[in-house]
């Protein structure tokens, strides 16, 4: 792939051959369109996703080695190639390269990957057939991969105004809040310096300490909070840190994330979560902030473009549905279709 996330170059797998190519759009269209083609691929969303900004709507592979070997193994944090084949008994061979421009020569793993696919998806196959699992594999895994890879390519639309003028407002906050630990400390210090606040509290304010170890006394939020009550700096120290976190990670953070199309592009994982559920990386879009009101305010700056609104959904207790209807509990399959309390 190139930078612009288009196709550079294919290595296709042929009766133990491997040939190489740098595909044209034409190519591509008929390659992944045509009905009569069982493509089968290690990873397709990368693929999905250079068709989608060429404006191919492609059908989905046959068969994704990555996720069907997710679907095996969940708990794996690995599923390259190398690994499966040595899991699956898959003999790796080197391709021979020869007749292939000088720039190819370096995509050795490439095209080790193209040799090997043939006889790794058919025992992957095999193997998701045992465990029942084509249905899950086709239906759901494998058009999720497409659907994905096209809600990366559009982001999401932010405020990016917005968005900066909210961090201008918490670094007045945190320059109110420094100035008022200070005044409580007595002194001027590094508040993000575990070993000059451990000083600052346990030794000048004279708080109860836990253990000292090497590197100085313990600091963290679990401790701070044993001693909110103990003194005045203590509830300003947290919320210097909520603040200087939001700023940082959050205003800070989203902005540099923000493309020339005034959108932030996310990567959604189908296979780093141990439970289904899909992560969000590059940056983490989950873990914005909900709790706290002037966490939340930070929603507001994720916003949808004219005409259209932004839909937040969640499953209503899932997993004691999912126990509903694998212990076949009849007490609870009524409540849930009578909408009781359950």
């Amino acid at each position: 792939f190139e930078k612009d996330g288009s196709i550079g170059g294919m290595f296709f797998a042929f009766d133990h051959t491997v040939a190489a190519a740098k595909p044209t759009e034409a190519f591509l269209k008929a390659l992944f369109t045509d009905n009569s083609i069982a493509v089968c691929v290690h990873d397709s969303k990368p693929i999905y996703k250079a068709l989608d900004k060429l404006g191919i709507l492609p059908n989905v592979c046959a068969m994704d080695v990555l996720l069907a070997a997710y679907l095996l193994n969940p708990s794996s944090s690995d599923y390259n190639v190398e690994r499966l084949c040595a899991l699956y008994g898959v003999a790796q061979e080197t391709p021979a390269l020869s007749g292939l421009p000088e720039s190819w020569q370096a995509y050795k793993e490439q095209a080790l990957t193209a040799a090997v696919l043939p006889a790794l998806c058919d025992v992957i196959q095999k193997e998701i057939d045992k465990n029942d699992q084509n249905e899950l594999l086709q239906t759901i895994e494998l058009p999720l991969a497409l659907v994905l890879g096209r809600m990366e390519n559009i982001g999401f639309a932010v405020d990016r105004q917005g968005i900066a003028d909210y961090g201008e407002q918490l670094q007045g906050e945190i320059d109110r809040l420094q100035e008022n630990i200070y005044k409580e400390a007595g002194r001027e210090f590094n508040i993000n310096s575990p070993k000059q606040l451990g000083q600052v509290l346990f030794e000048e304010l004279h708080l109860p300490a836990g253990k000292k170890t090497k590197t100085g006394y313990s600091t963290n939020a679990e401790v701070l909070e044993k001693l909110r009550y103990d003194h005045p700096v203590v509830e300003h120290i947290l919320e210097y840190r909520t603040m200087a976190k939001l700023k940082s990670t959050y205003c800070d953070g989203l902005l540099k994330e923000i493309g020339p199309d005034g959108r932030i592009h996310s990567s959604f994982n189908q296979t780093e979560t141990r439970t289904g559920r899909i992560s969000s990386t590059e940056p983490n879009l989950q873990n914005i902030p909900v709790r706290t009101e002037i966490g939340r305010e930070l929603r507001r700056f994720f916003i949808a473009e004219q005409g259209k609104v932004l839909v937040d959904a969640d499953y209503s207790q899932i997993e004691l549905r999912v126990l509903a209807h694998v212990a076949n509990d009849t007490a609870m399959i009524e409540a849930f279709r009578n909408n009781e309390d359950i």
